[in-house]
């Protein structure tokens, strides 16, 4: 470490396709930890200077070729031959929730809240987030459906090259692009904004719920053929 200097650092991480990133923060971690224990002064430490690259914020373009029609939605779930994957594909296109709220709820770890009489709102659910805060999403009929479906799988979760598998069959079969789950809440957000309605609980004043709550989501309009889109996408509390 102490005989690393800026001519060897920069060219031995060229010779790396990729992750120039990662390496960088474990190459400065390791050098980290040797100052702390003594074993590196400072002045010694050649990854001082040696800067982390930031990640680059996507461009309205880069965003827009993440944003999914609905017919290209609707054409990808009805040609996905898995079923574990179409109900993790609907929960997805459903709620905007991430893969790791997903699959806490289909672990048990939630708590699901029935209701009656409100409307499209079938019902709620508490889960935990990353930071430890609990999220209430509210849900549909077909989405509880959907969820009782990914508990019923007892552990067993789609792994990156079924879903990989099922995207280019569906993809394939329908004669479009090909989708990718992990654009869906991107997807779901966009076009809940766009061209949604929002959804209340039964009885609920419009106009005072909208301004006390102004991230409420909205749900795409469905189209003329058959839609695995609902006509109303829940609010998000």
């Amino acid at each position: 470490m102490r005989l690393l200097r800026n001519h060897g650092r920069r060219p031995g991480l060229a010779t790396f396709a990729g992750s120039h990133k990662h390496r960088i923060v474990a190459i400065k971690s390791l050098a980290a930890w040797l100052r702390w224990m003594g074993l590196l002064s400072r002045a010694e430490d050649p990854t001082l200077d040696l800067s982390v690259p930031q990640a680059k914020r996507p461009t309205p373009k880069t965003r827009a070729e993440h944003v999914y029609t609905v017919k290209d939605l609707e054409q990808a779930y009805r040609h996905i031959p898995n079923p574990t994957v179409r109900a993790l594909y609907y929960v997805r296109v459903h709620t905007g929730l991430h893969e790791t709220e997903i699959q806490r709820i289909a672990k048990g770890d939630c708590i699901i809240r029935r209701l009656k009489d409100q409307g499209a709102i079938e019902a709620t659910v508490d889960v935990g987030r990353k930071t430890g805060d609990i999220h209430r999403q509210s849900i549909d009929k077909g989405t509880l459906a959907m969820l009782e479906r990914l508990q019923a799988l007892d552990g067993e979760w789609p792994t990156e090259k079924t879903l990989a598998r099922n995207r280019d069959k569906a993809a394939k079969a329908s004669g479009c692009q090909p989708v990718f789950v992990g654009f869906l809440r991107h997807t779901r957000i966009t076009l809940a904004a766009q061209v949604g309605e929002v959804v209340l609980p039964e009885g609920a004043d419009r106009r005072r719920s909208h301004g006390r709550n102004r991230r409420v989501a909205r749900a795409p309009r469905r189209s003329d053929h058959p839609n695995p889109l609902p006509r109303h996408l829940t609010s998000r509390r």
